[in-house]
């Protein structure tokens, strides 16, 4: 079964499951968010430096509307858009 999901990095750290689902509901249609929170509830990112979130997307369509812009602006911040690797591809097993 494909994935149609995206991972969504340089969100601020005040962004909430539901400012995601409204910022990309702009463009796909949402499934779930998945979204990082360090210790303090804030979302975070690769060494703390950057806001990270994982979005489930209905369908192929949601998807590639999603990649089409990988670039957009969101709380005065530019988020990159990528698509999200499958699990088995993020070397999750090693240690």
């Amino acid at each position: 079964m494909e994935s149609f999901e995206i991972r969504l990095t340089n969100l601020s750290f005040a962004a909430k499951d539901q400012d995601i689902k409204d910022f990309v509901s702009t463009f796909a249609k949402v499934k779930e968010i998945k979204l990082v929170l360090d210790h303090q509830k804030r979302s975070k990112g690769f060494l703390l430096i950057i806001g990270l979130a994982y979005v489930k997307l209905e369908d192929e369509q949601s998807l590639q509307e999603a990649l089409k812009d990988v670039e957009r602006k969101h709380m005065e911040r530019v988020i990159k858009i990528q698509k999200a690797k499958p699990l088995s591809e993020k070397n999750m097993d090693k240690p």
